[in-house]
């Protein structure tokens, strides 16, 4: 099949009736109050018109009301259709799918087929559609029958019972300690939480080392090292203090300069020990609140001030870099002692949170002894996928969804289809909710 999507926004009905084109994949950018679920219901009518079995269609929305809706409205249309006079329902299938119909008889028997299919149209939240799946194929993915789904009220709690005993876990008060250095417990637990709930791979060491600029670091480094690296690092040095002595009294400046920068810099040079008593005053001297060199003449048109205040700026970058790195390391070590006494939570209750849903049936698609057969049967079932606000789809469900269909565009799977199979998508990214997703 060849896979040929559009995108283009609805302004017109014209538009809107090759969205609904059934044998077509397209993905369609559609703003708020352009007639988004009359395209949608629209696309599941014609592929129903067109002989496609309501089984292997599979609509996904991003709630359960949305999904409600499409389906009461595809009901209602197809009511509508079985008493319509035949001037209007001929009117109305010829506006729908471009070509005047052949006969009426299909519109009017529309009704019964959707109310009383052996398989009920599936328009569903893809959450929903994981647990049919899994439900489905339980051995496959690994579960023990009879597993439920934790509903957001529960699952908040299996996640704050799993925080507070990672919290409590006395292999992981130095990291804690690390973590603490930042904020207050209830701080804590809410980052732990949100880690949880973002599910992040574990922190590599040498790689996050890597993005903050620092040097010489493997993956074995842990969070404690991590930290007395930075407790090291945080002595100061001193600066070349008699240059910077000889050029001070030439500096032309204003009051407030002299207020600012002479003044306290004179106090520094009279006694050298103060510079490591006071290290941030010292460096405030030549350096933003943000660790940046100030933006002073005097500062940059002199060579042993802007060296100074060089090498300022370079030292206190690394140890922002070395805190960051330290914390997240603590972060991470904490974060996955967390997410063992969720997972155990989990197990002791046969139970699966919404991230599990995605996580389990991306793995079953995925998995190379399982997924032929899985694959094979779902093929059987599933024609033409139909997505609903595209903009607050996640990675993982997009992944998810590739999983899904790829075949789809391989050349691979099922012959006897009625249409080639097909994706429609739509979203608009000016409504997205969940962009940090």
């Amino acid at each position: 099949m060849q896979h040929n999507p559009a995108a283009r926004p609805l302004e017109s009905s014209s538009v809107q009736a090759l969205a609904a084109r059934p044998d077509a994949s397209v993905w369609l950018m559609a703003s708020a109050g352009t007639g988004k679920t009359k395209v949608l219901t629209d696309r599941v009518l014609s592929l129903l018109l067109a002989g496609v079995p309501q089984g292997e269609i599979l609509g996904l929305t991003f709630t359960k009301a949305a999904a409600e809706e499409m389906q009461q409205r595809i009901i209602a249309q197809a009511e509508r259709w079985l008493l319509a006079p035949s001037d209007t329902l001929f009117a109305e299938l010829t506006a729908l799918c471009g070509t005047p119909p052949e006969n009426l008889d299909t519109a009017r028997r529309l009704y019964f087929d959707v109310v009383e299919a052996e398989h009920p149209l599936r328009i569903q939240t893809i959450h929903a559609f994981c647990q049919d799946m899994l439900g489905a194929f339980t051995l496959e993915a690994g579960l023990a029958p009879g597993f439920r789904v934790l509903e957001e009220g529960r699952a908040a709690q299996a996640l704050n019972d799993a925080v507070r005993a990672a919290l409590a876990d006395t292999g992981g008060q130095a990291a804690l300690e690390i973590l603490s250095q930042h904020g207050t417990q209830s701080w804590v637990e809410g980052l732990l939480t949100e880690w949880l709930l973002a599910m992040p791979p574990i922190p590599n060491a040498a790689a996050m080392a890597a993005r903050l600029g620092l040097a010489g670091i493997d993956d074995t480094l842990s969070p404690e090292h991590a930290a007395q690296l930075l407790n090291t690092q945080e002595n100061p040095v001193f600066g070349d203090l008699p240059a910077i002595r000889a050029v001070l009294p030439d500096l032309k400046m204003t009051e407030i300069e002299e207020t600012e920068f002479r003044q306290p810099l004179y106090s520094f040079l009279a006694d050298p020990e103060s510079i490591l008593r006071q290290p941030d005053d010292y460096a405030l001297v030549f350096l933003t609140q943000k660790n940046t060199i100030r933006k002073k003449k005097f500062i940059s048109n002199t060579p042993a001030l802007l060296v100074e205040a060089t090498r300022l700026e370079a030292h206190y970058k690394k140890l922002e870099a070395l805190r960051c790195l330290s914390a997240s390391l603590a972060l991470g070590e904490m974060g996955q002692r967390a997410r063992q006494y969720y997972s155990r939570i989990k197990q002791q209750q046969n139970a699966l949170d919404y991230n599990d849903l995605l996580l389990l049936t991306l793995q079953l698609l995925s998995d190379v002894d399982a997924s032929a057969w899985v694959r094979y049967k779902m093929d059987q079932r599933i024609s033409h996928v139909l997505l609903d606000e595209a903009q607050d789809t996640s990675p993982l469900q997009w992944q998810l969804l590739n999983a899904l269909t790829a075949e789809y565009f391989a050349g691979i799977g099922r012959d006897d289809r009625i249409l080639p199979p097909t994706v429609f998508v739509v979203g608009d990214k000016k409504q997205s909710i969940y962009r940090f997703q």
